[in-house]
Formats: C-alpha cells, structure tokens, sequence
C-alpha cells in the first residue's frame, strides 16, 4: 500500500456509494433494494481484503503483477506522453513498435494477450484512481458487481419468491465476493 491508496480509495469509495444511492431506485423494486447495499458493500470489502491478503499474506500474485507490473507502466506512460498511452492501450502483443518498446519491455503480461486485456482495463481505471492498486480494485469490484446484479435481477424475475436465496448465492458466499472482487482474471 502507498500514500496514494490511503487519500484515493476513502474518496472513490464515498463517490462509488453517492452514485450508488443515486442508481438504485432506478434498478431495483421494493422486494430486492434491501439487498442491493448489503451486496456492493461486501463487494468492495472483497477487492480490499484481496488485496490486503494477497499484499501482506502472499507478498505479490497476479492482482499485483496487473497493476504493478502492468498497468502503472501505461499509466506512467500516460504522465510521460498520452500518446505513448494511447499506444500502449491499443497496442497488439504480436507486434513491437520502437517508440513504445521501452514500456512494453517492462510490462510483464505484454505478450500474453488474455492478460494483457486486464491490464489494459486497469490501465484505464488508474486514469481515474491515479494508479491507486486499492481505488483500482474497488472499480474491479463495481464493474463485476453490475454482472451480479443483472445475474441477480434474471433470476429474480423469473423465480420471485425465491429472492433471498437467490441473493445468498449471487452475492454473499465468501468465494464469490472474494475471489469475483479484485483485479483477477
């Protein structure tokens, strides 16, 4: 964790929770709203305690080869010449270009190309969280959590009295929320 996660995340996170409060009347019904919250919340405990788990338990992994070696160098690039970044986020791992070259040495999923789509997707939330590993997840965790809710939403209407089983499954088993939440594949 860096400075950067401590004075990003809190504020994405209020941001995330006001347009969130702002959506739901416009998603959900009387019977489901009460789980919408509940459900995001635990989403974005999920992205954090991945995170945490992964930083202090593991000491590294995948969720931190996406970011570290991954996408801070294009978002580095960006800060250098967004050009440069523009290039690196459409770029084709098949192909070298010269004049990005010195990135894409350094990006550890360049050549892998199913990798290298979750690096391009967190380069371009770390725009937004100023490369902040921990903002960066919380927009992983909302980005899976509108899947959820369109999964939850399917189900509902088609078995309604079911409702809170439904919710017990999409949303609160701890290997869903956890292993579904972070910047994982």
């Amino acid at each position: 964790m860096e400075l950067r996660d401590l004075v990003v995340t809190p504020i994405l996170l209020i941001l995330l929770l006001v347009i969130a409060y702002w959506l739901r009347p416009f998603v959900t019904d009387d019977v489901n709203r009460k789980y919408f919250f509940p459900a995001l919340i635990v989403k974005f405990i999920g992205a954090i305690a991945l995170g945490v788990i992964y930083q202090f338990y593991y000491g590294g992994g995948d969720t931190f080869s996406y970011h570290t070696l991954g996408s801070r160098h294009i978002w580095n690039a960006f800060m250098d010449s967004p050009i440069t970044g523009v290039k690196l986020l459409l770029a084709d791992p098949s192909h070298m270009f010269s004049d990005i070259y010195d990135y894409t040495t350094k990006i550890y999923f360049f050549r892998d190309p199913a990798s290298y789509q979750i690096v391009k997707m967190a380069a371009v939330f770390d725009l937004i969280t100023f490369s902040s590993y921990s903002a960066t997840a919380l927009l992983f965790s909302v980005f899976s959590f509108v899947g959820m809710w369109m999964l939850f939403l399917t189900f509902y209407k088609r078995y309604p009295h079911l409702h809170m089983w439904m919710a017990i499954a999409v949303f609160f088993i701890p290997s869903v929320f956890f292993w579904g939440s972070g910047i994982l594949k």
